[in-house]
């Protein structure tokens, strides 16, 4: 556990910060946002597949890149399967994040599959910030080419495509929902929900559930100024009702406190019914509610449970009109 525990840390220690204040750098220019996906032809319903974890790897862009990928025991070629992408933070890990977030136990349980990419560079990160960033790798085309490989050898439900992650793998999930808005149905970032308006002007509602600490002193919870790139941050409730402004939900959220640490505030109203979530942990840090305590991340609530949250929120939002 304390190998696991030093991993998962790394990427705490050289996380990016997310989401730039009006008027600060537009760090979301730097890169074209990626051409609309055009829906693969060929499809894997009918063929059958191997139950269980898979280690996978592909081209994309010139670049190898690796993935894991879980089918569960109820899957059926014959019947169309949700998928939810699960992207680590900086530094970490495809098998830290799969293993942390307990996303394969969620799959078995309600039978949807599970696909944990590995980023790129050392240490290993997403490259959401776009070219300027050293050892540069469009990992959003890979995403994309990613989803048109699952397409092809699995029976996937495209209408219940899904993304979540932390931290820098939870600003890789949030910046999906508006670069692929037409693959993505609904984003689930912790620890990191970064609102990229450039990239989302003009692109459908993009329902989301947040979580995030208070004490999260990596991303911190009122923003600031920090990070490898020196990015002005917004706070996280700014964020959400960024997100909220775009999908027309009504401007304040109601409250609720949901559990003896936790607040959560949803907005109501939105477009489609594209509803904003946000979960406060109080005193929580940069970690995953209800996961494995990692003490070098800060404190660790376990009066909620994320994974359970996110798939429910997923489960009840399908990509329509989009």
């Amino acid at each position: 556990m304390l190998a696991f525990s030093q991993g998962l840390a790394i990427f705490a220690l050289g996380a990016l910060l997310f989401g730039c204040r009006d008027g600060g750098p537009n760090r979301e220019a730097a890169v074209e946002p990626t051409a609309a996906a055009t829906p693969a032809v060929q499809t894997g319903c009918g063929s059958p597949f191997r139950a269980g974890l898979t280690l996978g790897s592909m081209q994309s862009g010139g670049v190898t890149r690796t993935y894991r990928l879980y089918v569960p025991a109820s899957y059926s070629p014959s019947k169309p399967a949700p998928v939810v992408l699960n992207f680590h933070g900086f530094g970490s890990s495809a098998a830290e994040q799969e293993a942390y977030s307990r996303m394969t136990a969620m799959a078995d349980r309600a039978g949807f599959i599970t696909v944990a990419p590995d980023g790129t560079g050392s240490p290993r990160r997403w490259y959401i910030y776009g070219m300027f960033e050293p050892g540069f790798v469009d990992d959003f085309a890979f995403v994309d080419d990613l989803l048109d490989h699952l397409s092809a050898t699995l029976c996937i439900d495209e209408r219940r495509v899904y993304a979540t992650g932390i931290s820098n793998g939870g600003g890789m999930s949030s910046l999906l929902g508006c670069r692929l808005n037409d693959r993505i149905a609904a984003i689930a970032p912790v620890a990191g929900s970064p609102f990229p308006g450039a990239i989302c002007r003009g692109k459908q509602p993009v329902p989301a559930i947040i979580f995030h600490g208070t004490e999260d002193s990596l991303v911190p919870f009122e923003g600031g100024v920090g990070g490898r790139l020196g990015l002005a941050l917004q706070s996280v409730r700014q964020n959400a009702a960024d997100w909220a402004a775009h999908n027309g939900c009504a401007p304040a959220p109601s409250v609720e406190r949901v559990a003896p640490d936790v607040l959560r505030e949803s907005f109501s109203g939105c477009n489609g019914g594209a509803d904003v979530l946000l979960y406060v942990v109080e005193g929580g840090g940069h970690t995953w509610p209800g996961a494995a305590s990692v003490p070098l991340l800060g404190r660790t609530t376990q009066s909620i449970d994320a994974t359970s949250l996110i798939w429910e929120f997923f489960a009840s939002h399908p990509r329509a009109g989009r």
